[in-house]
């Protein structure tokens, strides 16, 4: 399987990391594959995310568990987050599936309401977002357990 999976250009491979990750090697991989790709099609609200950024958030919320049905706006609720804290990518998109999958947004407006409440807790914190976020990491199994 490993030998399939090198000569595939990078976004293609990782969408088929999270396909697997999501489904396993069994027949409904490849629908999988092509669901997470439509998803990582999608124009985001602020176009800061490359299609490369997108395949590995959307790697990053299949390893999380995180349900697909959230991926779209929790890809959202990371560009959005990102740009405004102006921290890592990858450290706010653990930090967006933990709490999508504490709270279960059911849809956009939901999940849009989330994502602006936890920057109403970062921005009223007093520590910079990255240690918001390292705290957030060092406490992650008290919340998400």
């Amino acid at each position: 399987m490993f030998s399939a999976i090198v000569g595939l250009p990078q976004s293609e491979d990782i969408y088929r990391q999270a396909a697997l990750r999501l489904v396993g090697s069994g027949p409904n991989l490849s629908e999988a594959e092509l669901t997470l790709k439509e998803i990582g099609k999608k124009k985001t609200n602020l176009g800061m995310l490359g299609p490369i950024e997108k395949a590995e958030l959307i790697r990053t919320f299949a390893f999380r568990s995180l349900p697909i049905e959230q991926f779209e706006n929790a890809i959202y609720a990371t560009e959005e987050l990102t740009v405004i804290t102006k921290c890592n990518t990858q450290d706010v998109a653990l930090f967006v599936a933990d709490l999508f999958l504490l709270f279960s947004p059911t849809d956009g407006v939901h999940a849009t309401l989330v994502t602006d409440n936890l920057y109403e807790s970062i921005k009223i914190t007093p520590v910079p977002p990255e240690e918001y976020f390292l705290a957030f990491q060092k406490s992650r199994r008290l919340v998400v357990s």
